[in-house]
């Protein structure tokens, strides 16, 4: 079975190309964000850079709403799963403790963004694509 992480069958090379750089753009944007933050919160910060700040405290807490988002359906999986007998779950490489599964994915969306929780939300709807119980 194909990881739903690792490939998106869909994307041609140069969809899957631009996914990578857009990840590596982000994670490199949000870890000067961060030091941009504990930067004010040492010292302060230079006229020209405070209108930066608040800018990027909005985009961190966008990211960091991601993130939960992101553990929140990572935990929803996980507990589904844990239901099932091992030898019905699928093997793949993600942690097998929960805990650190939730924390990984949510760390990864908050550095990756809008990506890391659309590839998150399409591995959750691959391991479980019928949800809904039946009404009666």
């Amino acid at each position: 079975m194909e990881n739903p992480l690792t490939s998106i069958s869909t994307e041609t090379p140069d969809q899957s190309t631009i996914r990578t750089l857009i990840k590596i753009t982000s994670t490199a944007l949000m870890l000067s964000a961060i030091a941009l933050i504990l930067w004010q919160v040492i010292a302060p910060l230079p006229p020209a850079l405070q209108a930066l700040a608040s800018f990027v405290q909005v985009i961190a807490l966008i990211h960091a709403i991601e993130g939960v988002i992101a553990a929140i359906f990572i935990l929803r999986d996980r507990l589904r799963t844990s239901d099932q007998p091992v030898s019905d779950q699928p093997v793949s490489d993600q942690p097998t403790s929960t805990l650190l599964a939730v924390i990984q994915g949510a760390l990864y969306t908050f550095f990756v963004g809008t990506i890391g929780l659309s590839e998150i939300l399409t591995a959750s709807a691959v391991e479980s694509p019928n949800d809904a119980e039946p009404m009666s």
